[in-house]
Order: C-alpha cells, then sequence, then structure tokens
C-alpha cells in the first residue's frame, strides 16, 4: 500500500467548503474493505473562513431597525404606522367609550397571555423552533474534541499493539488496559456505534496469543494515519470556533415586536366593537401591519434556522470523514489479524460487522438526537422544516373584522379629469382600500378608504351599456372630507354586480349578522339577479364611455420597481461552514 502524504498536507481546505464534494471511497484490494482517498484531503480551495460572498442578484436583509426603531417609534407616537392621512384634514376623535363591563361575544379577543401551551404550539407566532440564546460551535467543539479523544485513545491502542508484536513479552494485560483507557460513552451511542469495537477487542484479547510480526506495518498505515488526522482535526476546531457570531440574532426582539403590534390589533378591534363599528381605525389595516413585523420575524427566525441547518450539515461531513479514517485504519489493522492465523477470523468478522459497516453518520444523528431532546437548546433536528407565513396563527387572526371578502382591480373616475384611472382595491367588512398594486408586502397602505357604513350605493349600469359601472356615494375618514359620488368600472357586467352586492349587503348589515354574511361569503360572491339598476342610467353615461375598460393587472406593478426587487442582494445564510476535507 503506497506512503499517506505528511499530515501537513491534509486538510488544507476551509471549513466553508464542506458541503461542495464528498470523501472519495475506495476498496481494499486485500480485504475488500472501504479506504479513503486521501487526495480528497487537498482540495484546492483555501479561501478563509469568511461567510461566502452574497450574489449580487440576491437580497441581502438588513439586521437593523427591524424591531427596536419601530417599537420606539411606537412607543412615542402610536399612530406612527397607521395608514396615511391626506394633508389639509383633521384626525376623527376617538368615541367615547362606555362605562360597564363588556360581555363576551363570539369573535372578541382578549388580552395576549404568552401561556405554556400557546408556545409550545408551531403555528404559533410566539413561538420558536431554533434555540437563540446559545452558540451551537460550542457543542461542536466540545464534539470534535471528543473525537481527538478517541483518535488519541485509538493512537494508544495500536501503539500498545505494535509493541506486542515487537516484544511477545508484552501483550495482552497492556492492550486491554488501553481499551479501559478509551473514551466514555455518555458523548457518543452507548450501544451500535463506533465505540463498540472496544467490545469485541476486550473479548478477542482475553482469548488471543501474539504471534505476528507486523510492528512496522501498524505504524506507518494505522498510527501516524491517525495522528496525522488528529493533527488536522485541531485545524478546523479553530475554523468551527470562527462561526460563533453568525448565530448572533434579534430573534427576541422581533418577536416582542409581533406581540406589540398583535397587542395594538387586539385593542383596535376591542374598540371597534365597543363603539359598534362606528369609523375608527379599520382592523384590516391593523392586520398588515401585524403581518409585516412577522415577515420581520420570520426573516430572522428563518436565517438562524439556516445556519442551524448548515453548521449541522457540515459537522455531519466532518464526522463522516473521521469515521471512513477509522474504519480505513481498523481495515489494515484487520489484514494483519487475517493473517496470523485461524484464531484470529473470529475477531475480523465482528470488526467488520460492528465497525465498518457502520453508517458513518451514525454517530452523529444520535449526538443530533440527544442534543435535541427535550428542546435545552443544542443543534437542531434536520427533519424540522422552516417556518412560512402562512402557517402562522396568532390572537385573533380568524376575527371576522380582519376578513378580505373580495379584491380586484376597478377603474375608478377621477374628480376632475374626468377619466378612469385602474387601481387594486380591497373589501373588508367595513371599509373599501384602494391600493396602488395587489402587492401587500411592497404596498401595504392604502391610498384611499371609504368607510361602507355610512356610504350608499346609487347607480349601475345596464347590460347593454358600454362601460360597467356602478355608484357609490362616500367620505373618506376625516371630519373635512364630504361625500362625494365616486363611478367606479368593472371589466364585464357580472364583475360590477359581484362588487355591487358585496358592498350592498355591507352596508347594510351590522353586528354578528355582518360576522355571519363575512365568514359565508368571503371566497366568492354571489351574483345579483337580472333585475334593473336602482335608478335611471341618465347619470351614468358620459363621453367617457366611448373608452372601453382596459385595466391590466400589469399595469399596477411597474417594470423599473420589480426589477429592482430582483436585484437586491440576499441576505447570506449564517452556518454555512461546509469545509470538507
Amino acid at each position: 500500500m503506497a506512503a499517506f502524504p505528511p499530515p501537513g498536507e491534509r486538510f488544507t481546505e476551509d471549513f466553508s467548503s464542506l458541503h461542495q464534494y464528498q470523501p472519495a471511497t475506495n476498496m481494499d484490494p486485500e480485504t475488500g474493505a472501504p479506504t479513503t482517498d486521501r487526495n480528497i484531503l487537498q482540495h484546492p480551495n483555501t479561501e478563509n473562513l469568511s461567510p461566502q460572498a452574497p450574489n449580487p442578484n440576491t437580497i441581502i436583509p438588513q439586521r437593523s431597525d427591524t424591531v427596536a426603531s419601530r417599537t420606539s417609534r411606537a412607543a412615542q407616537d402610536p399612530q406612527a404606522e397607521e395608514a396615511p392621512q391626506r394633508s389639509g384634514t383633521l384626525k376623527k376623535k376617538n368615541s367615547v367609550k362606555r362605562s360597564g363591563s363588556r360581555k363576551s361575544k363570539p369573535g372578541s379577543i382578549r388580552s395576549i397571555k404568552m401561556e405554556q401551551q400557546e408556545q409550545l404550539d408551531v403555528n404559533s407566532a410566539f413561538y420558536t423552533p431554533v434555540p437563540t440564546n446559545n452558540s451551537p460551535t460550542e457543542l461542536l467543539v466540545n464534539r470534535f474534541q471528543a473525537w481527538r479523544k478517541v483518535l488519541k485513545d485509538f493512537i494508544t491502542y495500536f501503539r500498545e499493539v505494535q509493541a506486542q508484536y515487537e516484544s511477545r513479552a508484552r501483550g495482552i494485560a497492556k492492550v486491554t488496559q488501553s481499551l479501559h483507557t478509551t473514551s466514555s460513552t455518555s458523548e457518543f451511542a452507548p450501544h451500535g456505534g463506533i465505540l463498540e469495537v472496544n467490545n469485541v477487542l476486550r473479548d478477542f484479547h482475553k482469548e488471543a496469543t501474539i504471534n505476528s510480526e507486523h510492528a512496522a506495518k501498524i505504524e506507518r498505515d494505522i498510527i501516524n494515519s491517525l495522528n496525522g488526522l488528529r493533527s488536522d482535526l485541531n485545524l478546523k476546531l479553530k475554523e468551527i470556533k470562527a462561526l460563533s457570531p453568525d448565530f448572533k440574532n434579534n430573534v427576541e426582539k422581533e418577536k416582542e415586536g409581533t406581540k406589540k403590534e398583535i397587542q395594538k390589533l387586539q385593542e383596535v378591534i376591542r374598540a371597534f366593537e365597543e363603539n359598534q363599528g362606528n369609523g375608527g381605525k379599520d382592523p384590516y389595516i391593523h392586520k398588515l401591519a401585524v403581518e409585516r413585523q412577522l415577515r420581520r420575524q420570520l426573516q430572522e427566525e428563518n436565517y438562524l434556522h439556516r445556519a442551524y441547518l448548515n453548521i449541522e450539515s457540515s459537522g455531519r461531513e466532518l464526522e463522516k470523514l473521521i469515521v471512513l479514517e477509522i474504519q480505513k485504519c481498523y481495515s489494515v489493522y484487520i489484514s494483519i489479524l487475517s493473517r496470523d492465523g485461524q484464531e484470529l477470523l473470529d475477531l475480523s468478522s465482528r470488526l467488520t460487522t460492528t465497525t465498518l459497516q457502520l453508517p458513518p453518520d451514525y454517530e452523529w444523528s444520535h449526538f443530533i438526537t440527544r442534543s435535541s431532546a427535550g428542546g435545552t437548546g443544542g443543534l437542531v433536528d434536520p427533519s424540522i422544516p422552516l417556518r412560512s407565513l402562512s402557517s402562522i396563527t396568532y390572537p385573533g387572526y380568524q376575527h371576522p373584522l380582519l376578513t378580505e371578502v373580495r379584491s380586484g382591480m376597478l377603474e375608478r373616475k377621477s374628480k376632475y379629469l374626468k377619466s378612469f384611472t385602474p387601481a387594486w382595491y380591497v373589501l373588508s367588512p367595513t371599509y373599501l382600500h384602494e391600493f396602488k398594486s395587489p402587492d401587500r408586502v411592497r404596498d401595504p397602505n392604502p391610498v384611499m378608504s371609504l368607510y361602507l357604513p355610512e356610504s350608499s350605493l346609487g347607480k349601475y349600469s345596464d347590460p347593454a351599456a358600454v362601460s360597467h359601472k356602478f355608484a357609490l356615494k362616500a367620505k373618506q375618514p376625516g371630519s373635512l372630507h364630504r361625500g362625494h359620488n365616486w363611478v367606479f368600472r368593472a371589466e364585464t357586467h357580472q364583475m360590477m354586480l359581484e362588487w355591487y352586492e358585496a358592498i350592498k349587503k355591507l352596508i347594510e348589515v351590522r353586528g354578528k349578522e355582518r360576522e355571519d354574511y363575512v365568514a359565508t361569503n368571503n371566497t366568492r360572491m354571489r351574483s345579483v339577479s337580472g333585475a334593473g339598476s336602482v335608478d335611471s342610467q341618465e347619470d351614468l353615461q358620459d363621453e367617457e364611455d366611448e373608452q372601453p375598460y382596459s385595466a391590466q393587472a400589469s399595469d399596477l406593478a411597474p417594470v423599473e420597481e420589480i426589477e429592482e426587487e430582483k436585484q437586491r442582494p440576499k441576505r447570506p445564510e449564517g452556518g454555512n461552514s461546509p469545509a470538507i476535507l
């Protein structure tokens, strides 16, 4: 067997390239056992252990000004994140709260209590699937320090075996004693793991006799190899320690910000219910603020989660290589034992079944299971999925006032230019909101909101009309706004009727009846029968009808903004240190 490169030439690449390729495994021509190709220890990638350079076409979310600054602004001005107010208007005064206790009603929301049951709900906004206040690098350092101790104990064992072969007078006592000094199983699997080999060797040396002269081969192919592996592993420990800053995070700050936003939402809902829906803030807009904060929280949480997954994957690959190197050394040892006679065959068979056939990540899987058990703050089981906004629950998220009854694109007639302008409209149980685009992440605040309980519907077009329009007399929130007849135009007569009846129903109903209607009609609205309009069509017919409806959804999303969004650099993944040796 060819001599191995000196220890200084192995493990030359950094820990950040661990995921880029797998260790090569060959078969020993004498035993048929797997051997590790030493060339894989000379990967050309010798970059420093710095996080990988971000792709310029990816987005890098910023941690700063996520919760702390926003919470500070919220404390100074509770109205800071409300929908923008038009200049020159006065804010509507808060309604006087009624005295006395409020009776419980279906849909009412009480104050948030961070109870243990809610914190254990994986879909709760207050649940975090990964530890936030510890560094897994310390666990990995201790883990691979333990491996260095195991390697040292194996080296001690094989030196004693070499001493047996050199001096037939020394043998069984020292070999057995060296096995008793190996690492305890508290760090590794108690049964079926890599340390199972110790039990096999103890049984063998109780009965075997020393009759071999292979000391030189043991020194060259086993002891030197394990010494080199142990020295190179010490360099990897320094690289692992350098990853500790990747696990500093703001998850707890973001969770506190989420809690405050949800508390504000409950206050708005409670005030809205106590005032019998008489104006005030629309809970739907505050729901958008909660979701915006949840996105910040999930962004921070998933960054940390991916960091845990990356460092777990890196550690797994590193440990595989260690196990493969140990297996190669034991393969050499087995070849020596097989030549010594029939009395050694039993030992070879047992070592093959207990050590060589052990999956390289068996010990790692046991380590992950044990460290993550009980939620005490170890590494994260890779089977735990990342969370998304669609699976998050929080108090009040199913309240009827937060429902989007209907949404879509309409054209609104301008007050002064008498032309139609397309926009995206969202119908909540109490408001008709106008947005610039259908993207609630980029465009969370409405341009205009019409309060439905103080509105009334006018005329709508006949099916044979050129334009499919309806009129709504309403005013925007604020005492200086007077009522105005708003004219909206839809693409088809059927779509216009669906919008018309939905708005009409929400104007007519109140309280529990409105909640029941929203609960049963929030996905698809009924269309009215072919009855005529409320009044004559004369006021709806004008010169603008000569221009047919032509708005498209793409008109609401400028190409420049979309391209700018795509070109924003993404945040680099934390814990990503995959150095294959």
